[in-house]
């Protein structure tokens, strides 16, 4: 997590999380605790038996004493009921019905006085197809998960509309990598089971006891197994899942994408990867000159546009994983030098976990002379733990142009601040005004 232009009033929930992030690396699970550490994790199961209960109904902004009218967009002035399963078009499926049917506490959510839905397919022309980047979801998870499930069911319901062909999710997908935060999250993403192809891999958050990512050991494959993926398929029916590094772990995979007449080939890489993963998924980029490459990760480009190294605050340095698992963790700008600036066909890089105010975006151009667009995300110190916002990439047909937004589903309306809101010229390698 960064430390540079930090709201200067924060939810509680995230600083605990950031307070928690700040603590002293833990030892592997495997050695047995000291008197402080035992002492630390009964403050843990402190902190959770006196927190919120999750699925409660949400406040608006306003109850909350930590937020003010200037860090979290228009004022609220009218709700709506969430979207039904019932009304989508795409069908339904047991684990997305039981996850709306988790809703029922909250009948109800906040719109902006602004409104909002989904981006006309010809507000920037015809459209390609979409991708939808999921940021941090860890506070959603822990208390609020009505949130994230909007997201999903959002992104259910339009799928056909803006023709959505991928969902990235850049970690922490849980805030202590328990047992009922992995559910809530599992439960939400099952939504898109059968609808749209996703992708996640681990944060640090994920990783640890208590998600401290004192060693790489997570729930990650309890509820997201490989034989998960093993159905997926993309837009024209192909086998979605082509691989992975370790048998049994999703945290390293790579996957084959064909959409809009393109072929993509997706490689999601653990957090603070290691020498082995950034030469496996070099090969993998070596294998498939013909497709177009996607990065996923969760530490790489920080709020400051800049690739992440270890003078970064919260780099994957930081972390007890850098030291116990045998091969050190690389930063942003190592996975730069050592895989990302060698690859011709490499073309985007995504991740989220840096603070800051959220967003951050850098077009490099590789060896070969290609453009390389690595874009961060992240709204997790936003109240409610985000609030919804998730990011959409619409490919416009007939042009190299990307247009990027950022819109919450579950408030209803979009960040129209310059770095959330945006085009990219692929081919000049420029950002551009809307």
């Amino acid at each position: 997590m960064g430390t540079s232009r930090l709201p200067s009033r924060w939810p509680t929930c995230v600083l605990l999380c950031f307070t928690q992030a700040c603590g002293a690396p833990h030892p592997s699970v495997e050695e047995s605790a000291t008197p402080e550490e035992s002492s630390r994790a009964e403050q843990v199961l402190e902190r959770r038996a006196s927190a919120p209960a999750p699925n409660r109904p949400l406040p608006t902004p306003a109850d909350d004493p930590n937020s003010s009218s200037g860090s979290i967009g228009p004022s609220v002035t009218e709700t709506r009921p969430l979207p039904s399963l019932a009304s989508s078009s795409s069908g339904g499926t047991s684990s997305a019905t039981s996850a709306a049917e988790g809703l029922s506490p909250m009948d109800t959510a906040p719109v902006s006085s602004s409104g909002g839905s989904a981006p006309s397919p010809e507000d920037d022309g015809p459209l390609l197809f979409t991708w939808v980047i999921l940021p941090d979801t860890q506070l959603y998870a822990q208390d609020f998960p009505q949130i994230l499930t909007a997201q999903t069911l959002w992104i259910r319901e339009h799928a056909a509309e803006l023709g959505i062909s991928l969902v990235l999710h850049e970690g922490d997908v849980t805030n202590h990598n328990v047992q009922e935060e992995w559910a809530r999250a599992s439960d939400a993403l099952a939504i898109l089971d059968g609808v749209v192809p996703y992708v996640l891999t681990a944060g640090n958050h994920d990783l640890g006891l208590d998600g401290l990512a004192a060693d790489r050991t997570t729930q990650l494959e309890t509820f997201f197994p490989v034989s998960r993926f093993l159905s997926t398929t993309d837009e024209a029916g192909n086998p979605f899942l082509g691989g992975v590094f370790e048998a049994g772990s999703i945290q390293n995979s790579y996957h084959l994408l064909s959409t809009g007449g393109m072929d993509w080939l997706v490689v999601a890489l653990e957090f603070g990867p290691r020498d082995s993963v950034l030469r496996w998924a070099g090969e993998l980029c070596q294998q498939h000159p013909q497709r177009q490459v996607i990065l996923l990760t969760h530490s790489y480009l920080d709020e400051n546009d800049r690739r992440v190294d270890a003078a970064v605050p919260y780099s994957p340095h930081f972390y007890g994983l850098h030291n116990t698992t045998g091969e050190a963790a690389n930063d942003g700008e190592q996975m730069w030098r050592k895989l990302v600036r060698n690859h011709a066909n490499i073309r985007f890089v995504f991740n989220g976990h840096h603070l800051g105010d959220g967003a951050g975006r850098l077009i490099s151009r590789g060896i070969h002379g290609n453009v390389v667009v690595q874009l961060m995300a992240n709204y997790q110190w936003r109240v409610f733990g985000g609030e919804g916002y998730l990011r959409i990439l619409t490919f416009l047909d007939g042009t190299p142009r990307v247009r990027v937004r950022t819109y919450s589903p579950w408030r209803g309306s979009y960040l129209t601040e310059a770095q959330n809101d945006f085009v990219i010229d692929l081919e000049a390698g420029e950002f551009l005004e809307p």
